[in-house]
């Protein structure tokens, strides 16, 4: 899971941080007592703010946010606090890899902030321009809308794109 989080997940993210072996354990020994999914949530959010805006991960500031979303051992799985973002980045058009086309990021930002709309519009630009300059073509942000929707309609744009073919 290491391999696959600094691979899917930090590489992603940070593509030109650069790691080494002795980064790697450190980070695995660290986040080796959370689910890969509050880790996962933890790197996406610490990605949208000011402090993860910077050329690389900040360790601690994602351990902190791991914390939130891991859930405990009397708790289910799901994370209880009833948040569900509704901005989200998405490709409109990209040339190189029209399979990204709809494809779409939620804007995640931490619980003191989700009452905050101007920072949550300025995390959303901020991640839009990332995401642009990194998968290239043209990203928008969207408001008020809801995780379902934006899948729907990324699952009927993909369904255009087999039936086109």
């Amino acid at each position: 899971e290491v391999i696959s989080y600094f691979k899917d997940v930090l590489g992603k993210l940070w593509p030109k941080w650069k790691t080494n072996n002795a980064q790697v354990s450190t980070w695995a020994k660290a986040l080796k007592y959370f689910s890969y999914s509050a880790v996962r949530r933890a790197s996406e959010e610490h990605f949208t703010s000011q402090e993860g805006s910077y050329g690389k991960p900040k360790l601690y500031a994602i351990v902190e946010k791991a914390r939130l979303y891991q859930p405990s051992k009397n708790q289910s799985k799901q994370i209880s606090d009833g948040y569900e973002p509704d901005v989200f980045i998405q490709c409109v058009e990209n040339e190189k890899f029209p399979v990204r086309v709809y494809s779409y990021k939620p804007v995640i930002v931490e619980s003191q902030f989700r009452d905050d709309r101007d920072y949550i519009m300025r995390a959303a630009e901020n991640m839009r321009g990332r995401c642009e300059s990194f998968y290239g073509g043209r990203w928008i942000v969207i408001q008020q809308t809801t995780a379902d929707a934006m899948s729907k309609q990324l699952q009927e744009h993909r369904a255009g794109v087999i039936l086109s073919r």
